[in-house]
C-alpha cells in the first residue's frame, strides 16, 4: 500500500537510509521515492491519499469514493453489502476507480 504513494520532490531528504555492507564503512546515501512501510508517517500519508483520490473523483464514482472516504483506514477497506455478488460488484468497481490514479487493487 504504501509503495504506491510517492514522495514529493522535496521530502526525500526526511525519508533517507544509510546503508553500508559489512566492513565497508563508507556507507551509502538512499533516499526513499516512495512511502516507507514502518515508517511513523507511512499510514498517515497513505490515508490522506486514499482520502485525497475519493476527493480527486468523486464524480466519476460516487459509491467507490463514499467507500473510500468511510469504510477504509491506511490499508483497510471494511464494507459490508447484502448479498456476496454485491460486495464482488463493488470490489470490482473500488478496483476499478483506484487504478485511474495508478493504484494496485488486491484482495
Amino acid at each position: 500500500m504504501y509503495h504506491q504513494f510517492y514522495v514529493t520532490p522535496v521530502q526525500p531528504n526526511f525519508l533517507r537510509v544509510l546503508w553500508w555492507e559489512p566492513g565497508d564503512l563508507s556507507g551509502v546515501d538512499y533516499r526513499m521515492k516512495v512511502r516507507l512501510f514502518g515508517a511513523t508517517s507511512s499510514p498517515g500519508c497513505a490515508n490522506y491519499g486514499l482520502k485525497r483520490l475519493a476527493t480527486d473523483y468523486t464524480e466519476e464514482d460516487q459509491q467507490a469514493a463514499e467507500f473510500l472516504k468511510s469504510d477504509f483506514y491506511v490499508n483497510d477497506g471494511l464494507h459490508a453489502e447484502d448479498d456476496l455478488d454485491t460486495a464482488a460488484r463493488t470490489f470490482k468497481e473500488l478496483c476499478v476507480y483506484v487504478t485511474r490514479a495508478s493504484c494496485t487493487c488486491i484482495s
